[in-house]
């Protein structure tokens, strides 16, 4: 029994000891950052492409931490990833894409610590969306069976599918109103034209009665002034006979604006 007992606590001992050997700490993008959540609710910093982790490999250097799952590096610095096989930096707050067929860098089993990054570049990784891409370039031995995660690509169609679907929903919707405006204001600007028309067209017919009636006026000035001084010399025939043109002339006025007050009467339905 005492045998027993001093193996289960040596076996208890030792998986505590092989625990410890891999020192993990808390990822700065599980359950959200300064600018928003985690992968535990959304991505915080960039898009997530599936997968992710909540702890780091302790490499045994305060500065770094290794994501297993990414087969990159953390910088708690600089706050942002390191590609080791690449060579530098991805922007602060983007998430590498994760990808199949990576190895672990330097050899690393997946157990124990990880040796930091070597030979660091202090630049960031040009093109840094298209890593497959990039590591196919690099002609590393394994790259050609690099191969994207299939639910990321997934993810990535249904995200481009809504943006587009929400894209073309707003183009239809802004399209919509701005005619629905140039509608509007199509019906103003027309019925502001009809109503100048009709008092342009109003004035010049007011102005043109006018200047009619101020021209018969004028002319019948004219005449009674020319009459006016040709009756003087006129003999006591002529001027007997110029009194009755005259006064066949009134009665002629008179009979017209009698029979132009009953059209007008006609037309008033008097």
């Amino acid at each position: 029994m005492k045998t027993l007992l001093f193996r289960t606590a040596a076996a208890a001992t030792l998986a505590a000891g092989s625990l410890s050997l891999v020192s993990c700490v808390v990822d700065p993008y599980y359950g959200g950052g300064p600018y928003g959540p985690g992968y535990g609710g959304g991505p915080a910093y960039g898009p997530v492409y599936g997968g992710s982790t909540s702890i780091f490999v302790s490499t045994g250097d305060p500065r770094w931490g290794y994501d297993p799952y990414r087969y990159c590096y953390y910088d708690y610095g600089r706050r942002c990833y390191y590609d080791p096989y690449l060579y530098g930096y991805y922007p602060a707050g983007f998430l590498p894409p994760i990808v199949y067929g990576v190895p672990h860098p330097y050899g690393w089993s997946g157990h124990g610590f990880i040796p930091p990054p070597r030979n660091i570049h202090d630049g960031y990784i040009p093109n840094y969306r298209n890593r497959i891409d990039l590591l196919r370039e690099r002609n590393y031995d394994w790259a050609r069976n690099v191969r994207a995660n299939q639910a990321a690509a997934v993810d990535r169609l249904h995200a481009n599918q809504q943006d587009y679907r929400n894209r073309l929903e707003y183009n239809q919707q802004d399209y919509r109103n701005r005619l629905y405006q140039n509608q509007n204001q199509y019906r103003q600007n027309l019925q502001q034209n009809q109503n100048l028309y009709k008092q342009n067209l109003q004035n010049n017919q007011q102005e043109f009665h006018q200047r009619l009636e101020n021209n018969q006026q004028q002319r019948q000035q004219t005449l009674d002034a020319w009459r006016a001084s040709h009756v003087q010399n006129y003999t006591p025939a002529q001027q007997g006979y110029a009194a009755r043109v005259q006064q066949n002339q009134q009665a002629v006025q008179q009979k017209q604006a009698a029979w132009q007050e009953k059209v007008k009467d006609a037309r008033d339905g008097r």
